[in-house]
């Protein structure tokens, strides 16, 4: 799931430049609960069908706005409820309170929409509303207790039960929810303190259900029950995180009408059937991640009509080229292939040009040339927001149409084996591009002021582990500075991270880009650079400043040596330790660093160090 929102993450700062914060807990936000209905007309209550009869006259009105103020004391709205209108006010008719909906020409209550409202404690079961079509309770963190003191089997003209994203946790009442025969939508995903139970071998009972979503809880070492078929009407379907002992792709084949198919993570097997595309034309989020596929891709998407998230990352037994049918799914803008085994591109494959997202690293055998990779994504060069090929083996040089990519904002090509110089272009502008992390390669050379002048919105650059990237004299320039707010610290010596002057962010580069002309000695050591020796009994070692330029021949940490000591031995060149004046005979007290103040420094070339 943290992957999923980090896809989040950049389509929120395209829009807004607003920075959420990335892969809370499983998801667990207004956003997250906001994705999990679909979309924004998927909630509680969207698109009912109209049943306005009254049936059950068990209890009269007034009684059912006694029961409305006993939820409202229980669950103290007085102190905590986000809307009250109509609530505190006895002059105000129920059917007109918030959250309230009453059948037409009656005062019965139909639904019960309190969703994000506040709610504290325990509410009352809800069974006393005997015409009760609707129960929206998500969003409420402090409304605790369990599912079986909220409903019972005799409501069985519920059609609608969202009690997501709150607090009530135990066991999933089975025995009372498959008495619901009229329960349309039952969205009890991700309780704070996580539901725990089984999935019942008659799910299929309940063959109403257009929405399902219970993942993300603890519901473990389940079989996905083969009933779960004859849910033909599902479009939305949440297993996340529901640790499954069994269940294949063809589980699914039925549910024709399925736009959001959230598998991640609950041990799926198998293979993913070859016509699953031709079979669920109206599929819009498909996310497989974290699971037991195998097999190759072939064209079992080809026939989506309407998808704009795949996710089938780290299933790891995935294999073969990446098929040309992945291009075709015209609108298509989240992939995630991460961590599985694809070793390359069909021929003539190229991507859609609607693709914003392109997870593709950890397949540590995708055998294609760095230059191959960027060739696939042309299409969608003027949509591209994210790229991720990380440890997939890319190779060759990198050319400079990496920079054509306009609207791009994300892009790690780290732990790969490419090599050369890291390309330039003149008159490019990258404005959103605030992530580069080319880090662990082969690539070589320095950064020209060219390189840095476009990237306005640069945030973070990672070139670490380039061996043979090196700069020349006078080894910065303007778009880089050494800040000793966050530094690199060795055992003998520390050194400066870098700050990108254009957004104020932070460059991570491996010293030896600089000849370590930035770096100091530790306390307790003497040298310069990296050149750093301990600080000998006898001497005292200055407390080194850190420059804040490139490396002069003045910026050294000497030691002091103490008043009655002297260096040892030979003649001063080569000093492995400090003697007392008084335990050599050619030396007496006033002759022997008579003020305490005589210095020693190393003596190293660092060029040929």
């Amino acid at each position: 799931m943290a992957k999923y929102f980090v896809y989040c993450f950049i389509f929120n700062l395209a829009c807004c430049f607003a920075l959420p914060q990335i892969g809370d807990r499983l998801g667990i936000s207004d956003f997250a609960y906001l994705q999990k209905a679909g979309d924004m007309d998927t909630g509680c209550l969207h698109n009912c069908t109209k049943n306005n009869t009254v049936t059950d006259f068990t209890n009269t009105p007034e009684q059912e706005r006694s029961f409305l103020l006993d939820l409202f004391r229980a669950t103290r709205g007085r102190q905590f409820w986000g809307i009250k209108k109509g609530w505190d006010h006895n002059n105000t008719h129920h059917c007109n309170w918030y959250g309230i909906k009453c059948y037409n020409n009656s005062h019965y209550v139909k639904w019960i929409d309190l969703t994000g409202n506040g709610l504290h404690g325990k509410p009352p079961n809800f069974w006393r509303f005997r015409n009760l079509q609707g129960i929206c309770l998500s969003r409420n963190k402090n409304m605790i207790g369990q599912i079986s003191d909220v409903i019972s089997s005799n409501m069985t003209r519920l059609r609608r039960l969202f009690i997501s994203f709150t607090g009530l946790n135990g066991s999933v009442p089975w025995s009372v929810i498959l008495q619901l025969h009229n329960l349309e939508k039952l969205q009890i995903c991700c309780m704070y303190t996580e539901l725990n139970g089984s999935l019942p071998h008659d799910i299929g009972r309940l063959s109403k259900l257009q929405v399902f979503s219970i993942g993300e809880n603890n519901i473990k070492n389940v079989h996905l029950p083969l009933s779960i078929r004859n849910l033909t009407k599902l479009w939305f379907l949440d297993l996340e995180y529901v640790s499954l002992l069994s269940g294949e792709m063809w589980y699914f084949n039925n549910m024709t009408q399925m736009q959001y198919l959230h598998l991640t993570n609950c041990g799926i097997k198998g293979t993913l059937p070859e016509d699953f595309g031709q079979t669920h034309p109206n599929i819009i989020e498909l996310r497989l991640y974290g699971n037991n596929l195998t097999g190759e891709l072939h064209s079992c998407f080809l026939g989506f009509k309407k998808i704009t998230q795949l996710s089938l990352g780290n299933n790891s037994h995935l294999r073969g080229l990446l098929p040309t049918a992945l291009g075709k799914l015209d609108t298509l803008q989240v992939l995630d292939l991460s961590g599985n085994n694809f070793t390359g591109f069909a021929e003539n494959m190229t991507f859609n040009k609607q693709l914003q997202t392109l997870y593709i690293d950890q397949n540590v055998n995708f055998n294609v040339k760095g230059n191959r990779l960027l060739h696939t994504l042309k299409p969608c060069s003027d949509q591209l927001r994210m790229l991720v090929a990380k440890n997939c083996g890319l190779k060759g040089g990198l050319s400079n149409t990496l920079w054509n990519f306009g609207k791009i904002m994300y892009v790690d090509l780290s732990e790969n084996n490419m090599t050369g110089h890291i390309p330039t272009k003149d008159a490019y502008s990258m404005a959103y591009l605030f992530y580069l992390n080319l880090a662990s390669n082969n690539f070589k050379g320095e950064l020209p002021k060219s390189f840095f002048a476009p990237l306005k919105s640069l945030t973070y650059l990672d070139l670490r582990g380039n061996r043979n990237m090196k700069s020349k004299p006078p080894f910065l320039n303007q778009y880089l500075v050494p800040t000793h707010t966050e530094t690199l610290h060795e055992r003998t010596f520390t050194c400066p991270t870098l700050r990108l002057t254009l957004t104020g962010g932070r460059a991570d580069i491996d010293p030896d880009y600089y000849g370590y002309t930035l770096c100091s000695c530790n306390a307790g050591f003497y040298g310069f650079m990296k050149y750093c020796k301990p600080c000998m009994k006898g001497a005292a070692c200055d407390v080194a400043t850190p420059p804040t330029q490139t490396f002069k021949a003045e910026i050294k940490v000497k030691m002091t040596i103490e008043k009655g000591y002297w260096p040892c031995c030979g003649n001063f060149t080569s000093i492995t330790r400090m003697v007392k004046c008084s335990q050599e005979k050619k030396f007496d007290d006033e002759i022997c660093s008579p003020s305490g103040k005589c210095k020693c420094k190393l003596n190293v070339n660092p060029v040929t160090e």
